[in-house]
């Protein structure tokens, strides 16, 4: 087993709003077989211009990939899923928030959210490990996963990542 530590000891920097777009250039497929309509909010920003992250772009892509494969699960026909990334200059941080109009979570099932294998309700089999492996990610990014908000109309998730040591354009 790999220490979280050694996620973050990456040579590699990368642009984040770069995963996201292939992310959702991939889920695309999938959400608008099943009717969904994947809506991005990414940085203005040029590429050249937007600070760099420290750590594996293969393994945030995976962690993205699985919140946003679970909002598509999730989303009934004619729903939509806003992902909008946002860097903070103050904090340093990235934001990344996924947001589906699928059907909320109750109280019970935000406290297991990340455990795995966990059922959502009778008619899925549960969250599996993609959230679970999500989380652990980005924790291995120093970041954090957060079910920032659940009602009958959604569930937002937010990760936020920092920017990392040195970040500065390449």
């Amino acid at each position: 087993a790999r220490s979280e530590n050694s996620l973050t000891q990456s040579d590699e920097f990368f642009d984040l709003v770069g995963v996201v777009e292939s992310v959702i250039a991939d889920a695309t497929f999938e959400a608008t077989t099943k009717g969904v309509h994947i809506n991005p909010h990414l940085a203005d920003a040029q590429a050249s211009a937007r600070p760099s992250i420290q750590g594996r772009a293969e393994l945030i892509r995976r962690a993205i990939e699985n919140v946003i494969r679970n909002a598509i699960r999730y989303s009934a026909t004619g729903q939509q899923i806003d992902v909008t990334v946002r860097f903070d200059t103050a904090e340093n941080t990235y934001t990344v928030e996924i947001l589906d109009e699928g059907p909320g979570l109750t109280e019970a099932e935000i406290e297991k959210m990340f455990e795995p294998f966990i059922r959502h309700d009778e008619r899925s089999g549960g969250f599996g490990l993609g959230l679970t492996i999500a989380a652990e990610l980005v924790r291995g990014h120093g970041g954090t996963l957060i079910l920032e908000r659940s009602d009958a109309s959604g569930t937002s998730f937010c990760i936020t990542l920092p920017k990392g040591n040195f970040g500065a354009p390449s």
